[in-house]
């Protein structure tokens, strides 16, 4: 039987504000994370609503007295117990995770002048309990929680004085954990700051100059990453650096040729104007040029040019959930935006549309552009699972859409792809990113906390656990692909 082939890493991922809770414990700060909230009325297939910071939503959520909750503040309390997810993380047979180190652990306010030393060691703990049960740390140094005072008072990541920071903070870790850690993911989902720009950068919705900040936080992002790769090389020339993007194909309705354009300029301008900077050291000229006509110019001076060019990243690694289309009337939810709606496509009940035949064509793409290995960051089927009697979950229907995505894998293996590997997203039940609903569930491992916070946080494995411990084990030739 075929299987994802040599050193192939396969495992879990989650990232510090989805998990770790314990806001204010251990000296923390405040992230912008900490002020999303979730609502109970809430339309699941249209959460862009959601997506969007105001200066009135802000200001509720740093009042005393809201009377909302807010999901990540407390998460699943990984903070307190984590030992116990890694074990079971072990017990999966996982022999990698991709997790996040929470900037306002290590710098409460993101430019502290002394590290806060109970993050530190927080962080020493977690990773020498991994590496316990053989596990390699893949670490993303922000994962959508850009320390609070960092938006509120220097305009976020638009600002040269919070790329800046975040430089010094890489340093820092870089160092801190060069012994522990050797594959480092800088952002997270590089380009979902186009649509999410308070998650991506900590910038408010109805701030006057958006796009503007939006375009410098861009532009800043691109430097961040090539500094990070700099230092990474120089602090330990073992250091694994990747680049990561969402990448949601979009398909033309029809055979309409505008529809086939537009299909083509969504994909050119979402992800692979990114990915050529970050991967190729520079942008292709059609792209430059559209961009331009749009008002988007990063204007890299020439010696930030020449930091792109001879810092660019060793892998890339993407998010892939769903794919969507453009034209139709139909509409429907996706990772990142309302997209159109497939009608050859079964749906979540989150509107996400499931095709892991659009994973082979967005990875074939990718390989014959860039010809580096792609690590499939995050993948993963948000559900709703049923406790039944003796803590059973028969969540069958997650294990159907991890199969096929997993064989697709396989398949591009084989055709000539070279994958270095694949983590489930939320291997552990955990508050969705975009609704913030714990009943959105993911895991391997349910967690008792339901959507107002209420739970024992009592750990069960459900049917997709052993499932998924014999795909890790016999490194996918379990999926019988001949």
């Amino acid at each position: 039987m075929k299987t994802f082939g040599n050193n192939f890493l396969i495992g879990g991922a989650t990232a510090a504000k989805h998990i770790e809770g314990c806001w204010k414990e251990g000296n923390k700060g405040p992230t912008i994370a900490d002020m999303v909230r979730w609502n109970p009325n809430l339309d699941r297939k249209n959460t862009m609503a959601e997506k969007l910071m105001t200066t009135e939503k802000l200001q509720e959520a740093m009042s005393n007295n809201s009377t909302y909750f807010y999901p990540n503040r407390t998460a699943i309390s990984h903070y307190e117990m984590y030992k116990e997810d890694i074990a079971l993380f072990g017990e999966a047979k996982m022999n990698c995770y991709r997790m996040s180190i929470a900037w306002a652990r290590i710098f409460p306010n993101g430019d502290d002048k002394e590290p806060n030393l109970e993050g530190v060691n927080f962080y020493h703990n977690l990773f020498k309990e991994l590496k316990k049960y053989n596990i390699k740390p893949i670490v993303t140094m922000m994962h959508y929680d850009l320390p609070l005072n960092l938006a509120i008072n220097y305009d976020g990541f638009a600002s040269e004085y919070t790329l800046q920071q975040f430089i010094r903070y890489a340093e820092f870790i870089l160092n801190e954990y060069k012994d522990d850690v050797e594959y480092w993911i800088p952002i997270n989902e590089f380009n979902v700051l186009i649509f999410s720009q308070w998650n991506g950068a900590g910038l408010l919705n109805d701030d006057l100059k958006l796009k503007e900040k939006t375009i410098l936080a861009r532009r800043n992002y691109f430097i961040a990453q090539a500094k990070v790769k700099e230092l990474a090389k120089k602090i330990n020339n073992n250091n694994v650096i990747g680049a990561m993007c969402a990448a949601t194909p979009l398909y033309p309705y029809d055979s309409d040729p505008n529809l086939v354009l537009q299909a083509d300029e969504f994909a050119e301008d979402f992800i692979y104007s990114n990915f050529d900077i970050l991967l190729n050291g520079k942008m292709s000229k059609p792209n430059e040029i559209r961009l331009k006509k749009k008002g988007i110019n990063f204007n890299f001076s020439q010696e930030e040019q020449k930091l792109l060019m001879n810092n660019v990243a060793d892998f890339m690694a993407i998010s892939y959930y769903s794919s969507g289309v453009i034209g139709g009337k139909e509409k429907t939810a996706g990772n990142l935006s309302i997209i159109g709606s497939n009608p050859k496509l079964k749906s979540s009940e989150w509107g996400w549309q499931m095709d892991p035949v659009g994973l082979k064509i967005i990875l074939h793409r990718l390989y014959a552009r860039y010809e580096k290995p792609i690590f499939i960051a995050e993948n993963g089927l948000g559900a709703l699972d049923t406790v039944e009697e003796n803590e059973i979950i028969n969540d069958d229907y997650r294990i159907e859409y991890l199969k096929e995505h997993l064989k697709s894998i396989i398949e591009v293996v084989d055709e000539g792809v070279n994958m270095m590997g694949y983590v489930m997203w939320g291997i552990i039940d955990l508050p969705s990113g975009s609704t913030l609903e714990m009943s959105k569930r993911y895991g391997i491992i349910y967690v008792d906390i339901n959507d107002e916070g209420s739970g024992s946080k009592k750990r069960i494995k459900k049917k997709s656990f052993d499932w998924f411990k014999n795909v890790c084990e016999s490194n996918g030739a379990c999926l019988n692909i001949k």
